[in-house]
């Protein structure tokens, strides 16, 4: 998997902290398996993010010379 580019990363990083909404449809089915409708679940919590996981670290986003943009 290749890593997201810095841009990308520099959002999610914006965003980590602030409150969020995860909403998840899903099919609810009998104990035998037959599907018999939709339900939305919606949760609400706040989004933790670790540059980390995906081949940063938060010394190469927060370098803005040229060869900290490397991709």
């Amino acid at each position: 998997m290749s890593r997201p580019d810095r841009e990308t990363m520099l959002a999610l990083m914006a965003a980590a902290g602030k409150p969020v909404t995860h909403t998840e449809t899903g099919i609810v089915t009998r104990l035998d398996g037959t599907p018999v409708g939709l339900t939305t679940i919606e949760s609400e919590g706040t989004l933790h993010f670790s540059p980390e996981l995906y081949g940063w670290t938060e010394e190469e986003l927060n370098n803005t010379t040229e060869e900290g943009n490397h991709q």
